[in-house]
């Protein structure tokens, strides 16, 4: 299991109305809107936003857990283990976003500082290109869809 330094900011839109009634599905969803920069210097902070709906607003743990992860970040590299790691995936912790609201529907972006980026592994190149997977996990043991980025390139 990869646990890194990871910086992650959310915005959240709470719903009102009269019913009480989930706007949205109570599994997550999520979306890719961008990278801040598609080209990244090894080693550099990676950051990628994506949004989210939720019906009943269950996303976050109130107090961050080393040992319940909700957010998944893969990466895609045939060649990539992070060190002590038994696959290529990241995991993390969403921040709370439960409302207080009578609705509990959430949606929102989410944007993910990924500090100190990635390496270029292969040594004969000067640069990789690659997608990312991302997927959230809502409270309830939920799991989003998955969403491939368009590809990120390191560069030396």
């Amino acid at each position: 299991m990869a646990v890194g330094l990871l910086g992650v900011l959310g915005l959240a839109t709470l719903s009102t109305g009269c019913s009480d009634a989930p706007l949205y599905s109570t599994t997550p969803e999520i979306r890719f809107v961008r990278f801040q920069n598609d080209t990244v210097p090894e080693f550099e902070t990676i950051r990628i936003t994506f949004s989210y709906q939720d019906g009943d607003g269950d996303l976050g743990l109130s107090v961050p857990d080393t040992n319940r992860f909700d957010l998944f970040i893969t990466d895609t590299r045939q060649a990539f283990r992070p060190p002590q790691a038994r696959d290529s995936v990241f995991r993390y912790n969403l921040p709370y976003l439960t409302p207080e609201a009578r609705i509990p529907s959430i949606k929102g972006e989410i944007t993910i500082n990924i500090e100190g980026g990635s390496p270029v592994f292969n040594p004969g190149l000067q640069s990789e290109s690659f997608p990312l997977r991302i997927q959230i996990r809502d409270r309830a043991g939920n799991l989003s869809n998955v969403v491939t980025t368009p590809p990120l390139t390191i560069t030396r």
